[in-house]
């Protein structure tokens, strides 16, 4: 019988730690091998700095804003162009980049930003995207939209991906979503690129790519295609007593994937030789 528990540790200061996880035998219990996990958890210091940008406002953006906000560990800068511009002096360590790069140029002096520090990036397709534009970005994944027409999908875990996991509650929750809006067309991964998320249509589970991680490791970056993710987390929310649990893990463990610091320290053996 499998049995879900949790726990919360209190770290006594940042830096790496080791924890080691150890179930009691049980009577009768036929190996002891598989009682103990160990897990190496790197614990840093101070909120990780989000920016919210968008082509223009969207309930997209409310339900992000409210996803970041539940939880305690980040602060959030929300721009729009011409309404709350991005000051030249912010600073961040993540972008969600909704909707941008936009058609007619909309935003383009947030991306230069954005480029400009190298910031991972979250980006968000709608229907204001260029797609041409976003093709140039590198971000692994390239659309090749086939006509103005979308599909109307629902998310389904990859269980190939393994850069996060997935929990046992959220796939259940992905399948009762209502159907959002994706591009109708070619999507290609390129080199080092992944689907922790695919398309299904209907009940119909395909491997065209929802969310997608890619992008070169100094600057990881995650594509999401579609821009109706809103109706997830206010369906979720009807249905589950106003905890939309599902969705907001879903756009932590993104943001936190997408913050690991990847200049980590390599770790050089060499082998010895007799003399």
């Amino acid at each position: 019988r499998r049995v879900r528990t949790g726990f919360q540790i209190t770290a006594p200061a940042p830096g790496k730690r080791h924890y080691e996880i150890r179930i009691t035998p049980q009577l009768g219990e036929f190996t002891e091998l598989n009682n103990v996990r160990t897990a190496f958890v790197e614990i840093v210091k101070g909120k990780l700095r989000v920016l919210l940008a968008g082509a223009a406002p969207h309930p997209d953006l409310k339900a992000l804003r409210a996803a970041i906000l539940a939880n305690d560990n980040f602060d959030l800068t929300l721009a729009l162009p011409g309404i709350n511009p991005l000051k030249a002096a912010a600073d961040f360590d993540v972008a969600i980049l909704h909707q941008l790069p936009a058609q007619g140029g909309l935003g383009n002096e947030i991306l230069a930003q954005v480029k400009a520090k190298r910031t991972p990036a979250f980006y968000i397709i709608g229907a204001q995207s260029d797609l041409g534009a976003y093709n140039q970005l590198g971000t692994g994944l390239t659309i090749q939209a086939r006509s103005a027409q979308t599909d109307e999908v629902t998310p389904r875990p990859n269980p190939g991906f393994a850069r996060f996991t997935t929990d046992e509650e959220s796939p259940r929750r992905f399948a009762a979503y209502p159907p959002a809006p994706v591009p109708f067309g070619d999507f290609r991964l390129g080199a080092g690129a992944e689907a922790a998320l695919w398309q299904q249509v209907g009940r119909v589970p395909t491997q065209k790519p929802l969310l997608v991680f890619g992008g070169p490791t100094d600057r990881r970056q995650a594509t999401l295609l579609t821009d109706g993710s809103w109706q997830w987390r206010l369906s979720e929310a009807v249905e589950h007593d106003d905890k939309p649990e599902a969705y907001d893990r879903l756009i932590i463990r993104t943001l936190q994937l997408l913050t690991q610091n990847a200049n980590k320290k390599r770790l050089d053996v060499y082998p010895t030789q007799d003399a």
